[in-house]
């Protein structure tokens, strides 16, 4: 087997679409094999404030947790910027 690469996730918003991505990025590498040796891990996620940003990432799992999408973008351990808000 390859070696998996892990992509930074950074995802700005937190509610149902948020919930439905994080399911995505936790199951993608045994639901698609062409994508197996990618590792999402679950790096920042944005909230309207700090608050609400560190309670989302504690129910998602995120390492960590920002209050805007400015932070997420210019953080170097991020790949992938997922916006799930309206």
């Amino acid at each position: 087997m390859a070696e998996r690469k892990e992509i930074g996730i950074g995802m700005l918003g937190y509610g149902w679409m948020g919930k439905t991505h994080v399911n995505a990025f936790k199951t993608i590498s045994y639901m698609h094999w062409d994508v197996s040796n990618y590792l999402p891990k679950l790096e920042m996620v944005g909230g309207r404030t700090e608050e609400t940003g560190a309670k989302a990432a504690e129910r998602l799992g995120f390492v960590r947790s920002c209050s805007g999408w400015d932070q997420i973008i210019n953080d170097p351990g991020i790949t992938v910027f997922d916006n799930v808000t309206p």
